[in-house]
């Protein structure tokens, strides 16, 4: 989820794939609880028919309990997700996407025969995807992002959407084979409920391959902050505000808002600090990354017995 510049952003509704009459709408679409505070669920699936079509999808999503979690006070809408797809594969990010396929070993699992299921959390409008969709097929993709509009753009390329929070995944146990998670980790407040449910829904065996850029407590996303910030943020510091730079700074705070990673790198010292922590049984592996300040982290369901 890194960004770029666009001004404007034209509103994207959101689609739903058309169901083929042999497929049960009631197999496809996830239909969560609403929450009476706020009248929105809190996630649900745009499903992607397959390509053959007596094929259904991969994974079935399922509701889940609505559970209150910190909100970070940034905005993820459609003007962000312009601004990060204009970013995605781009300068000192342009070997982002292919260092996550190597990592995950898609090529080398297909050619030996597997389809594993991919989930990407912080799928944005689907720019990673469409890489995987080429090894592993659409219909082995889904994406999962908190903004409604950038999965708008996503399911009409075909994938399988949730628009739900990384702390609260409507998927069941055991169901996953691969998730990826590029630049979005150090956007999720309390990232140890993301690693709780990474581990509930990873097969046994199954990984989570993590990149995370350096993180300089806001200061290399100050001009993505000032591209997206919305018109009435306050920071609450008076002086602050009336500077814009140092208000898109304090915004930008809020976007990389954990403070995950450092300059030099360090996200595989502090994972294994909250892995340990909250006992969440999780192996890691990998550190800084191709003599960049960025971490590619693999974090590994054990298999059981």
């Amino acid at each position: 989820m890194e960004l770029g510049m666009f001004e404007h952003a034209k509103k994207v509704e959101p689609v739903k794939a058309e169901i083929k009459p042999e497929m049960s709408a009631e197999r496809t679409e996830i239909r969560p609880e609403v929450t009476p505070e706020s009248g929105k669920p809190e996630g649900k699936i745009v499903p992607v028919i397959p390509e053959v079509p007596e094929t259904e999808p991969v994974v079935q999503a399922e509701p889940r309990a609505v559970v209150a979690v910190r909100d970070s006070g940034a905005k993820y809408d459609a003007l962000y997700a312009k601004i990060a797809e204009s970013r995605h594969g781009k300068g000192p990010l342009a070997k982002h996407d292919e260092a996550l396929i190597v990592s995950a070993r898609l090529r080398e699992r297909v050619a030996a025969g597997e389809r594993p299921v991919l989930l990407e959390v912080g799928a944005n409008q689907g720019e990673f995807l469409d890489k995987a969709a080429e090894i592993l097929g659409k219909d082995h993709c889904i994406g999962l992002d908190v903004n409604e509009a950038a999965l708008a753009v996503a399911a009409e390329k075909g994938f399988a959407t949730i628009n739900a929070d990384a702390r609260r995944i409507p998927l069941p146990e055991n169901s996953v084979d691969i998730i990826t998670c590029e630049h979005t980790a150090e956007h999720i407040p309390d990232v140890q409920d993301f690693y709780r449910e990474a581990n509930r829904i990873l097969k046994p065996g199954g990984e989570l391959h993590v990149l995370v850029p350096p993180n300089l407590g806001g200061l290399e996303t100050i001009r993505v902050a000032a591209e997206s910030m919305p018109a009435d943020y306050a920071s609450g510091n008076a002086v602050i505000d009336r500077i814009r730079p140092l208000k898109a700074w304090s915004y930008a705070r809020k976007l990389h808002c954990n403070q995950y990673g450092t300059i030099l790198g360090g996200a595989d010292r502090q994972t294994r600090g909250v892995l340990d922590k909250y006992q969440i049984p999780l192996e890691v592996s990998g550190g800084r990354w191709d003599g960049e300040l960025s971490s590619l982290l693999v974090l590994r369901k054990p298999v059981a017995g």
